[in-house]
């Protein structure tokens, strides 16, 4: 199957590196599509975790028609009890995530296939699942009754979020009846009464690929600046400024396509997020209710990056990591 040259070269390296040579291509293939979507929810999630990827692949017999199945508390992904405990033992609040992805070589979007993905989706979230199942299959809905017992629901944030994504290697053009199904699909699951955003995505070569760019911080954004100055020189550094932009132009950097938070863009930062603490809270406090102070109590935000460049006021920034800033962010 010929594949856009940029994919194959990472899909390639990435059956090299996990020894799936021998696997065929198809399904190392759903493993590099799942390993590329989860790791922009999660960017460390299968860093010393070989184990993970295929519990998360569940695509072979009885699997429902989907290839993936990622579930995430409070952005971490969970295997198992254990791992909802351990979050649940830190952390007061539960923010839920279901992901669920299906991928194919094939250049074209099967309507049937993407059909039985989102009805194998529905039924998945729903309270009743026909046999059979295969084990992986079991192990997720193990987990989301967990998620979904009183015990962890009394603890939710809001109701659990839920994303589709439906790849394929070739061009996607806004296909009405695949747009219908989705619709279908999200009313459907909104009908259950259980869970809150619902999102749908059709990723076609050039999404995967910028996916891919996205989790090894390989990207340019562009920032409208209020106003900027350069910095004085510095050794080993060849070009620095300090700009001043409104916070929708600084999320622009931030978020990607789907609108998602660039997890990858921390990568470099001496800490994670540290979820609702003091020093976090009163962050939003000043956001939410006395904005015009946001600027005299936060010291700023520090972005490292390959290069910068100014056109007017557009700055353009090649491959960005945030070293200071990521609670700000």
């Amino acid at each position: 199957m010929k594949i856009e040259p940029v994919i194959r070269s990472r899909f390639t390296s990435f059956r090299s590196s996990r020894d799936l040579e021998a696997m065929d291509e198809g399904e190392a293939f759903e493993r590099f599509v799942c390993h590329t979507l989860v790791s922009a929810h999660q960017p460390d999630a299968f860093g010393s975790h070989d184990d993970r990827l295929e519990t998360i692949c569940v695509g072979g017999g009885a699997d429902m028609g989907i290839d993936g199945i990622a579930i995430l508390l409070n952005d971490l992904i969970v295997t198992s009890p254990d791992d909802i405990e351990d979050i649940l033992d830190v952390h007061r609040r539960a923010q839920v995530e279901f992901i669920f992805i299906q991928s194919k070589l094939s250049p074209r979007f099967d309507l049937g296939d993407f059909s039985k993905f989102a009805s194998g989706v529905r039924e998945f979230l729903g309270s009743d699942q026909l046999p059979p199942r295969n084990e992986k299959i079991e192990l997720a809905l193990k987990l989301k009754e967990h998620l979904l017992s009183d015990e962890v629901v009394i603890r939710w944030e809001s109701n659990p979020t839920v994303r589709l994504y439906y790849v394929a290697m070739g061009t996607w053009k806004d296909a009405q009846p695949h747009v219908a199904q989705a619709e279908r699909t999200k009313r459907d699951i909104a009908a259950l009464n259980t869970y809150g955003d619902c999102k749908v995505h059709f990723y076609d070569a050039a999404a995967l690929k910028t996916a891919c760019d996205n989790s090894e911080n390989r990207f340019s954004a562009v920032i409208e600046a209020v106003e900027s100055m350069p910095l004085t020189a510095v050794e080993g550094v060849d070009n620095s400024c300090i700009a001043l932009c409104y916070a929708p132009a600084y999320l622009s950097l931030l978020t990607n396509e789907d609108g998602m938070i660039r997890k990858a863009l921390f990568d470099d930062n001496v800490r994670d997020f540290q979820g609702d603490n003091s020093v976090n809270l009163e962050i939003s406090k000043t956001i939410e209710t006395e904005p015009r102070k946001f600027g005299l109590l936060n010291n700023g935000i520090t972005v490292v990056c390959d290069e910068f460049t100014h056109s007017n006021r557009r700055i353009t920034v090649r491959n960005p990591q945030v070293v200071n800033g990521c609670q700000t962010s």
